[in-house]
């Protein structure tokens, strides 16, 4: 168990059963704040070992107001653990995240720009959708995952949403197209 202050164990529980949920497939956040030295960074740094050791990615971003001009820089800084993953998007979306890191070309629209951020998929989200779309069922999934098959439903929940598909007969003609893969 990470260090936590003696007596801040319910806050710690709180905060780790975020995690438990997550690995179910239900996201959540919270918000940790208050005055400067009261020990925030000490909560954040406990829940993101938890969440390492659990096997998550963890990404993070510290939000720098007026730091720059593009005003990318928090977005630089939460995606650049992914960015591997960004010749999987769509040409437009692709160019937008590229440019953004620093690749020549005209500036993005903000909105293409999050819109790409957003769509970049977990491996976890496409491995799903690979073998969703190969024909395998939520349970055959799961069972070769070691996931819930509740989990394998967010998990393709998550890839329609973020391919604008809604059905799983369009996955295999997604991954195929570059939509997701």
């Amino acid at each position: 168990m990470p260090s936590w202050p003696i007596g801040r164990e319910p806050e710690f529980a709180q905060l780790t059963a975020l995690i438990d949920a997550a690995r179910e497939g239900h996201g959540a956040s919270a918000l940790v704040h208050g005055e400067a030295g009261i020990g925030k960074s000490r909560p954040a740094s406990a829940v993101v070992e938890a969440a390492s050791s659990a096997g998550f990615t963890v990404l993070s971003c510290h939000g720098i107001r007026g730091a720059g001009a593009a005003g990318f820089e928090g977005l630089h800084e939460l995606l650049l653990p992914l960015l591997d993953r960004i010749d999987a998007l769509p040409p437009r979306r692709r160019m937008a995240l590229k440019v953004t890191f620093g690749a020549e070309g005209e500036p993005a629209d903000r909105f293409i720009t999050g819109l790409a951020a957003f769509t970049v998929l977990t491996a976890q989200e496409l491995h799903v959708a690979r073998l969703a779309a190969q024909g395998y069922t939520n349970r055959q999934i799961a069972d070769q995952l070691y996931l819930s098959h509740r989990t394998v439903g967010a998990h393709l929940y998550k890839v329609y949403a973020k391919s604008q598909i809604n059905r799983r007969s369009q996955l295999a003609t997604a991954l195929a197209s570059d939509t997701l893969d």
